[in-house]
């Protein structure tokens, strides 16, 4: 349609043919107001070129571009409609090397060990036992005449031992043993309180055993076929031989259990160790 004295007229075919600017519509024209309006990045230079081979050269890396675009989304397309396996679970039990099982006694020695004890420094530690014994601490409460005080049974029990330990003389343990007290008062000490007896005796008991030789504790503490009750591994028996030793300043004698014949090849406490 025209405007034409104020009235709308339809065009004509020549016209219709003309674009919006009244020039001549073509291939090459409309193209080239797509190049001059499009955001796609590479047709404005193709466009804007002046020489043949700058156009040639937009031209080549505006294809490579597109078709790299297109094998990519093949590629997800394909991959999305293949339906791949994102996750993969499988549920199972593999024989695991059986670890080590270590037994220790919280006592360090045996009494009745000590008695047939043969060693340069061990008769300190037997009169240290021997001193400690509540019989020779506090003798007069083993006597038949002995009576506590009824008025505080109570706290009289409970402190039973406890008084007899300021009486204990340790000069000939630090002196023969050349023992140095870590408790002794020092300049750099805030606290200047009294010190406390049984502290030291338990540091000079602990000094004195770990001066004896390896092979003296080893006879002083328990030995394991001596506290091995009952011993399996996957419904079959182990035995006493198969530990060996290991000695701990803190437990003394401890006994490790470690086969590489135990593998452990199923769930539960039937496949493991009592």
């Amino acid at each position: 349609m025209s405007k034409r004295s104020g009235r709308m007229f339809p065009r004509t075919g020549s016209e219709a043919s003309l674009d919006s600017t009244g020039k001549q519509k073509s291939f090459l024209r409309t193209f080239t107001r797509f190049a001059e309006k499009t955001s796609m990045v590479g047709i404005p230079y193709i466009n804007r070129a002046k020489f043949w081979w700058a156009k040639l050269i937009w031209s080549i890396m505006l294809l490579g571009a597109i078709s790299a675009m297109i094998l990519h989304l093949w590629y997800l397309f394909d991959q999305w409609y293949a339906w791949p396996k994102q996750t993969s679970v499988e549920l199972g039990f593999n024989t695991l090397a059986f670890p080590q099982v270590t037994i220790c006694n919280t006592n360090k020695m045996k009494r009745h060990n000590l008695e047939g004890l043969n060693d340069s420094q061990g008769w300190l530690l037997k009169e240290l036992v021997k001193d400690m014994d509540p019989k020779n601490l506090v003798s007069h409460q083993f006597d038949s005449n002995y009576e506590p005080d009824i008025r505080n049974r109570s706290s009289s029990r409970r402190k039973r031992f406890v008084d007899g330990y300021d009486k204990l003389n340790l000069t000939k343990y630090m002196y023969h043993g050349n023992y140095t007290n870590k408790f002794e008062l020092t300049d750099d000490d805030d606290y200047n309180g009294k010190e406390d007896k049984l502290s030291l005796v338990a540091d000079i008991f602990m000094w004195l055993y770990m001066n004896l030789t390896s092979h003296a504790r080893k006879d002083l503490g328990h030995q394991i076929s001596n506290m091995l009750i009952r011993c399996t591994f996957n419904g079959r028996k182990c035995n006493a031989s198969m530990f060996e030793l290991r000695q701990t300043w803190k437990y003394g004698n401890c006994w490790t259990i470690s086969n590489k014949l135990f593998q452990a090849n199923k769930s539960g406490p039937t496949g493991g160790k009592s």
